[in-house]
């Protein structure tokens, strides 16, 4: 009896510590289990969208101790990004302790001296499109060091440099986020220039374009393709073969309603090609901001829109901005022509064989930036006796690159109607201004329609101002051809066949 109870507690024991060893191994899986859930979150997470920064990721060259996640990217990516964007404000403003929030130990020191100088000297750095490669990752999640290749511009008043660097950068984790620790340059080249694009053929006559109902800040968030059909329609019934039209920066950012304008350009581009008419974009319209910190931003921008313009025949020049030249006294001409170098350049690598040029306000900036751009164009709104001698001078500056007069208009508006109607001097005045222009390569009208409300944010709020704009139209409120309609079928013909 004895022997059985023994035997039953020897039973017990063995069943109760198997039961242990179990239940050991039970929570040591589950605590692996914790562990693998602990360190590799992110691979199960969807990574948030990086949509301000241009950086692309590769894999490490060996063994990492703790691998770079797709979040890591994001999470890394937008703090490099915000680095260098607050490095950017602090050479503009002068104010360094703001980079404490994102630089620390001697690479605070650096940036801080650097930016102070570069405000001081009216000079500028900024940190562009980065490939970010890992090089090493702390255990524990602390440190990081990247290597990268960096497209970097720097500018002064009278210097202008576009390089390829090679940096190794370190961050270190704080408490209040990834801080930029060390940054040295290992190596720099040039970024060679691209190869010329193919130059422009034939003359451009036409309109700048927005549909009457919806100009401006209207047009692509009211994007009716109906409409667009019609107007395209009018435009070739005047003789015109091209159209300027606009592409706003807000709404083809991250976070507009980017795919369904992207759809909609694609529309309004296959639309023109089955009409016969080129398009030129103008990129950047409504474009407030210059700030280098900005920069980085912009080529966001150009990524969403270069792959659908590159892709269409109908673009045959691309306008990088309207109208810049108003932008020098705000936003200084170092700034605003280092920036146009910039996108230029990008532009290029996006959209490799379309010519571009750039809307000058003026006749008198047409000479600007001739060497890097394959198009001159400019608008005249000055004075009607001075038409041929701008084109003449434009020329002139321009050797043997196309000249484009991209806008001419005259408003028909009147406050007192009285006679010769206001419709009979558009006309007279734009048939003396067209006659001045036949030597050009091209004349774009402002514009197609009249517009019953033009939009306050482009034009303001002076009722002088908004009757003017809205009343430069071919085409009056009510649909209606003005006299000027039967002058550009004639005029558009002898630019295009070189008559005068």
């Amino acid at each position: 009896m004895m022997g059985w109870k023994t035997l039953g507690l020897g039973l017990g024991v063995v069943l109760v510590f198997v039961g242990a060893l179990m239940a050991t191994a039970r929570a040591f899986d589950a605590a692996a289990e914790r562990e693998t859930l602990y360190r590799y979150l992110d691979d199960v997470l969807d990574p948030v969208a990086d949509t301000e920064w241009t950086h692309d990721w590769e894999p490490p060259q060996r063994v990492l101790a703790r691998p770079i996640t797709k979040n890591d990217e994001v999470i890394l990516g937008a703090r490099i990004g915000e680095a260098w964007s607050a490095f950017g404000v602090a050479q503009k403003t002068g104010e360094t302790a703001i980079l404490a929030d994102w630089f620390g130990g001697v690479a605070l020191e650096r940036a801080q001296h650097a930016a102070a100088t570069a405000h001081a000297d009216e000079t500028r750095m900024a940190m562009l499109r980065q490939t970010l490669r890992p090089e090493f990752h702390h255990l524990d999640g602390s440190l990081v060091q990247l290597g990268s290749e960096t497209l970097t511009v720097r500018y002064a008043p009278d210097h202008y440099d576009l390089a390829q660097d090679t940096f190794r950068t370190t961050l270190l984790r704080r408490s209040t986020g990834w801080h930029v620790i060390g940054h040295e340059r290992l190596a720099s080249a040039p970024v060679d220039p691209p190869d010329a694009p193919v130059a422009l053929e034939g003359k451009f006559v036409g309109v700048n374009y927005y549909p009457a109902q919806t100009p401006w800040s209207l047009f692509w968030p009211g994007y009716d393709a109906t409409i667009i059909a019609e107007d395209l329609r009018l435009v070739v019934d005047l003789g015109g073969n091209a159209v300027r039209m606009f592409l706003p920066v807000d709404d083809f950012a991250p976070g507009s309603d980017l795919e369904r304008n992207l759809a909609n350009l694609g529309d309004f581009l296959r639309q023109a090609e089955a009409l016969g008419l080129q398009v030129m974009p103008t990129l950047f319209d409504m474009k407030g901001n210059y700030d280098i910190a900005t920069w980085d931003a912009d080529l966001v921008k150009l990524d969403a829109v270069l792959p659908v313009l590159a892709a269409s025949p109908a673009v045959t020049v691309i306008d990088i901005k309207n109208e810049p030249d108003l932008d020098f006294e705000t936003h200084g001409k170092a700034n605003v022509l280092a920036w146009l170098r910039t996108m230029a350049a990008e532009i290029r690598r996006g959209a490799p064989g379309i010519p571009l040029t750039v809307g000058w306000a003026s006749a008198e900036a047409a000479d600007l930036l001739v060497p890097h751009l394959e198009v001159v164009s400019y608008h005249d709104y000055a004075p009607l006796e001075g038409t041929a001698d701008r084109l003449a001078a434009v020329r002139a500056a321009a050797g043997d690159k196309p000249v484009l007069v991209t806008e001419i208009g005259a408003s028909a508006w009147s406050l007192t109607q009285d006679f010769p109607s206001s419709d009979a001097a558009q006309a007279r005045d734009l048939a003396t201004r067209l006659d001045g222009l036949t030597d050009a390569d091209g004349v774009l009208l402002w514009t197609l329609h009249d517009f019953p409300d033009p939009d306050s944010r482009a034009v303001g709020s002076s009722l002088w101002v908004r009757g003017l704009q809205a009343r430069y139209g071919i085409y009056d409120e009510t649909g209606k051809p003005r006299p000027l309609a039967a002058i550009l079928r004639t005029t558009f013909d002898k630019i295009l066949n070189g008559e005068k």
